[in-house]
């Protein structure tokens, strides 16, 4: 697993947090833009609600890796008090589509859309 987070302070405590729950050391928490990461080694690519630049890492993604799976988490409902849903309009100039989604209950607060490639 490897995380990407833009902000410094949101950096600092996913590094300590991945450090002291990673058994085989097999993760590494990154201080980057995903804008501008190589995806090309990844099948599956979570971007995070809150995460503002959406548009742009998702055309990193798939102008570096065509064939990843991306989920978006996004929200619902009386949710969207606590979370910006994705505003998939904001997508209009990337090659991609929905491919799927989950949709939050009563317990469950985001839901989750996926994107692939569109060619």
């Amino acid at each position: 697993m490897t995380c990407l987070d833009i902000d410094k302070q949101a950096y600092t405590y996913g590094q300590g947090f991945i450090q002291d729950l990673d058994i085989d050391r097999s993760s590494s928490y990154i201080l980057k833009d995903g804008a501008l990461h190589d995806y090309s080694g990844y099948d599956l690519i979570w971007i995070a609600s809150l995460v503002p630049n959406k548009e742009d890492i998702l055309k990193q993604i798939f102008e570096t890796n065509p064939k990843a799976i991306v989920a978006i988490r996004s929200v619902d409902g009386i949710h969207q008090l606590l979370y910006e849903p994705v505003d998939a309009t904001k997508f209009h100039k990337v090659a991609c589509e929905e491919v799927g989604r989950t949709i939050a209950d009563s317990f469950i607060i985001n839901s989750t859309i996926l994107y692939t490639y569109k060619q």
